[in-house]
């Protein structure tokens, strides 16, 4: 934001400040600054330049730092700020990813002590450039409590796979190279274990991922969003991606020498025999227009003699894209819905004689997924904002396959602000997000007001089924 001076009358002088179109681009190149905010009231942020992971109680000025790994203290400056922090739904294990300055990123798992502010460094994992983490998710069996509209508690069905404690991983990381990493945690499992499996492709479901070398003088597609839905009394995981087309790293024409007059008259390499794939390469560079979808399932196989382990597999099977995304995506959610769980209002009236049904157990919820985006135009002003939401609907066949449609899109002009964030709330069918408005008005140094507006909030509401 910067400043422009407004003088009204002779002795009053107000500061206004003006957003700049620049100033919202890192909303969509990023990586922003993570937040995660536990159910015990902790606050946990990145450092603005160290990486390191800072911890504060709400509504106080009690704080901490999470202990970071000997990797990172030990050459804390080949290591970026965390870029992602995750903290498990029982708030016992935390995850964070470092990038690294010209090397491989570093991610950190934690386990809680005793105390709230007692963190342990139990295990670092190693990725390779352009193989960063840009998501996690946390699975678990347990059923957490929420409140209606009116106040009456009532507990959620479980969310995500939970048919067998042993196949489903605790962790799963979504990376740059359109990975998804599954990590098996205690006391699911003896120790930390894990696996992978691509994204892009179909898998079996008994042999690891090929692993494709890159090739450095092609141009190299990487994911810069992602999300990984896990939906109520659903076995299968949902995972979606934006991606990119980024220009090859090493040049692909040999070198040439400035004192080299002569004429090469090779027409072995004519522009005729040339792939045409690797000359419009080019043009292709950027931000994708789809958005990819995969559904992953989780096996496992127990060990034959009791001195093996077991085995665990993933199973990936890719599904339809959407199509003609074109704005430049800066946040991607997966809304879980829980279905109709909820007792209903106390002023209603019911037979106490008529038996209940507890569909919490069978009966699955519902899946959306929310984009936000922005539209820069020429690069000239600020840019436009759009909220899309697209439903997720299970296949009724047999051998059919998850798919994806648009349910509703929301447009915000300049002039009404840009949408910063996006927040859901599945127990309540809404939307939260985020609005930084364009103008507004800094306090006076004779003003009593300290605080200084930047944006609003407001709630946008699922559809019902």
């Amino acid at each position: 934001m910067h400043d422009s001076k407004l003088v009204k009358g002779k002795a009053r002088e107000e500061t206004h400040w003006q957003l700049g179109w620049w100033e919202l681009l890192p909303l969509v190149d990023g990586p922003r600054r993570p937040v995660a905010w536990s159910r015990a009231s902790i606050i946990y942020t990145a450092h603005p330049v160290q990486p390191t992971v800072l911890a504060k109680h709400f509504s106080s000025a009690r704080q901490f730092v999470v202990p970071s790994p000997t990797l990172i203290l030990e050459s804390s400056s080949a290591y970026e700020p965390p870029t992602l922090i995750s903290i498990s739904p029982t708030e016992d294990w935390l995850f964070a990813y470092f990038p690294g300055r010209n090397c491989d990123g570093v991610g950190c798992l934690w386990k809680r002590g005793y105390q709230l502010n007692s963190w342990i460094v139990r295990e670092c994992f190693h990725y390779s450039q352009g193989a960063g983490v840009v998501a996690a998710e946390w699975t678990s069996s347990e059923r957490p409590w929420a409140i209606t509209d009116y106040g009456t508690p009532y507990r959620l069905p479980s969310r995500g796979p939970t048919y067998n404690t042993n196949a489903v991983p605790s962790l799963l990381l979504a990376t740059q190279s359109h990975q998804l990493h599954a990590y098996f945690l205690p006391p699911a499992a003896p120790e930390i274990r894990s696996v992978k499996v691509s994204l892009l492709q179909p898998s079996p479901i008994d042999l690891p991922p090929p692993e494709e070398p890159h090739d450095p003088t092609r141009s190299h597609r990487i994911c810069t969003h992602a999300t990984i839905g896990l939906s109520y009394n659903e076995q299968y995981v949902i995972v979606a991606t934006r991606s990119k087309l980024i220009p090859p790293l090493k040049a692909t024409s040999p070198p040439v020498d400035p004192m080299d007059l002569s004429l090469h008259l090779d027409m072995s390499s004519s522009p005729a025999q040339t792939d045409r794939t690797e000359l419009n390469e080019w043009q292709q560079w950027g931000e994708e227009s789809s958005l990819d979808l995969s559904m992953v399932a989780f096996h496992h196989r127990p060990p034959s003699r009791e001195d093996q382990p077991s085995k665990h597999y993933l199973q990936v099977l890719p599904l339809s894209s959407i199509p003609e995304v074109h704005m430049q995506v800066s946040d991607l959610r997966f809304v879980a819905v829980p279905p109709g769980t909820a007792p209903p209002s106390p002023t209603i009236t019911r037979d106490p004689r008529r038996p209940t049904k507890d569909i919490s157990v069978t009966e699955k919820g519902s899946l959306y997924l929310v984009a936000s985006g922005l539209d820069f135009g020429e690069y000239t002003s600020l840019p436009k904002s759009q909220v899309s939401l697209f439903t997720l609907s299970r296949p009724t066949a047999p051998d059919g396959s998850w798919a994806a449609r648009l349910e509703h899109a929301r447009s915000f002009d300049a002039e009404s602000g840009t949408v910063a964030f996006l927040q859901p709330l599945p127990a309540r069918n809404k939307i939260l997000i985020g609005i930084l408005d364009p103008v507004g008005n800094m306090p006076s140094s004779s003003s009593k007001r300290e605080e200084t507006r930047v944006g609003s909030m407001s709630v946008l509401t699922l559809p019902q089924d």
